[in-house]
């Protein structure tokens, strides 16, 4: 995915994981996650960018 916003590619991998996890939990948090991150880009989408490029490279992803 090259040349693609930090936003694109965490809503991309968000909603890959909800589309391919069997895990019910996982699939849900994945897709409410990746609802309230548009909602949040159609709000602000300098505040998205910023929070998708620190979820990208967060350590949570270890």
């Amino acid at each position: 995915m090259t040349n693609t916003t930090h936003l694109t590619r965490l809503r991309t991998r968000m909603l890959a994981t909800a589309y391919s996890n069997a895990d019910f939990w996982a699939r849900r948090w994945a897709f409410l996650t990746d609802q309230a991150v548009g909602t949040l880009a159609r709000r602000d989408p300098a505040a998205a960018e910023a929070l998708a490029a620190s979820l990208l490279t967060s350590r949570f992803r270890e």
